[in-house]
C-alpha cells in the first residue's frame, strides 16, 4: 500500500532516490546496508554449485576449489595445491602432493617424493623414500628398487650392493640367510648379507652352507669341498683330510675302508696287502704276531 519503505534484498541495492532496488552484476552482492554493490570475497562467487548465475548472491566455493576476481565462478586449485570450503588455493609443502580440486594435501607414496607445490615424482631405480618423502635415499646393500618403488631385501642366496636394482646370487663358497633366521652375519636391520661358508662347509643353492661328505673337506669360503687323496679321508669336522688308520685304504674322495682279514696297509694307505707268513690280521686291523710256536699262511687270517 506504499505506505512504508521496505529494505532491498540480499544482492539489490538502491540508490535511495525514489528508485526501486536493482540486482547487483555477477561477481557481486550487496553491502549491508543495501547501498552499494561489492565484489564477493575470494574463495566466494556468483555462480550456484551448477554453475549457473545466482542474481545478487556469493556462495562459498566447495573445498579444491577457488574465486578470483571477478568472483563469477569456482574454479579448481591446480594439481600441488588444495583449499578449504571458501579458502584460497594454498600450496601443497614439500613431500605431499594434491590431484587438484583437491581438499587436502596427502603424502607421496614410499618411492615417490615432492617439493613445494609439486607433484610426486618417482626415484630412480636403486633409491626409495620415506617419511617426510622430500629426498630419494640410496637403498642399503642387501636390497633393491625400481623407480618409483620402496627398498625390498633381497630373497636368500641373493644380495646386492648399495643403489641397486637387482639382486645377484651369492658367488660360490658364500650363501645369504633368509631375513627371519638368526645369523652373526645379519645387520641390525635384519638383512643378510653374502657371507664366507665357514671351514667343513660348501655353499648349497646360495642361501645354505651345508657340510662336505665323507672323504671331502674345505677350509673355509672355497667354492667346494676338496676330494681327500688317495689314502686320506676327512676328520669329524670336514676341515681336514688325515691318513687312514692301519688296516683301511680310501681312494680319492672316499671314506677309508677295512682291508680284509690276512691284509692290512700302511702309509699311504692306498692298497691293502697280505700280512707276512707268522702274522695275522682281522677285517680292518693291523698285521699282528702269531704266538710262540705258531705261524700262519695265506690267506694270514689266522695263526
Amino acid at each position: 500500500d506504499f505506505t512504508a519503505c521496505d529494505v532491498c534484498e540480499a544482492g539489490k541495492t538502491s540508490a535511495g532516490n525514489g528508485g526501486a532496488c536493482a540486482t547487483c552484476a555477477a561477481g557481486q552482492s550487496s553491502n549491508t546496508e543495501f547501498t552499494a554493490c561489492v565484489d564477493c570475497e575470494a574463495g566466494k562467487s556468483s555462480s550456484g554449485g551448477d554453475g549457473t548465475f545466482v542474481p545478487g548472491a556469493c556462495t562459498t566455493c566447495i573445498a579444491g576449489k577457488t574465486s578470483t576476481s571477478p568472483f563469477i565462478s569456482c574454479d579448481d586449485c591446480v594439481t600441488g595445491q588444495f583449499s578449504a570450503a571458501g579458502g584460497a588455493c594454498t600450496i601443497c609443502t614439500a613431500g605431499k602432493a594434491s590431484d587438484g580440486n583437491s581438499g587436502a594435501c596427502v603424502y607421496c607414496d614410499a618411492g615417490k617424493i615432492s617439493g613445494n607445490g609439486g607433484a610426486c615424482a618417482d626415484c630412480d631405480a636403486g633409491k626409495s623414500s620415506r617419511h617426510p618423502f622430500t629426498a630419494c635415499e640410496t637403498c642399503a646393500a642387501g636390497k633393491i628398487s625400481t623407480a618409483g618403488g620402496r627398498c625390498t631385501r633381497c630373497s636368500a642366496g641373493k644380495t646386492s650392493t648399495a643403489g641397486s636394482s637387482n639382486c645377484a646370487y651369492c658367488a660360490i663358497g658364500k650363501a645369504s640367510y633368509a631375513v627371519d633366521t638368526a645369523s652373526s652375519a645379519c645387520s641390525q636391520y635384519g638383512q643378510c648379507a653374502c657371507v664366507a661358508c665357514p671351514a667343513g662347509q660348501y655353499s648349497l643353492n646360495s642361501y645354505i652352507c651345508a657340510s662336505c661328505t665323507l672323504g671331502k673337506a674345505s677350509i673355509g669360503g672355497g667354492g667346494a669341498c676338496g676330494s681327500c687323496a688317495a689314502g686320506k679321508t676327512s676328520n669329524d669336522a670336514f676341515t681336514a683330510c688325515v691318513d687312514c688308520e692301519a688296516g683301511k685304504t680310501s681312494y680319492s674322495g672316499g671314506a677309508c675302508a677295512d682291508c680284509a682279514a690276512g691284509k692290512s696297509s700302511s702309509s699311504p694307505f692306498t692298497a691293502c696287502a697280505d700280512c707276512a707268513a707268522g702274522k695275522i690280521s682281522s677285517n680292518g686291523g693291523a698285521c699282528t704276531n702269531c704266538a710262540a710256536g705258531q705261524t700262519s699262511i695265506s690267506p694270514f687270517a689266522v695263526c
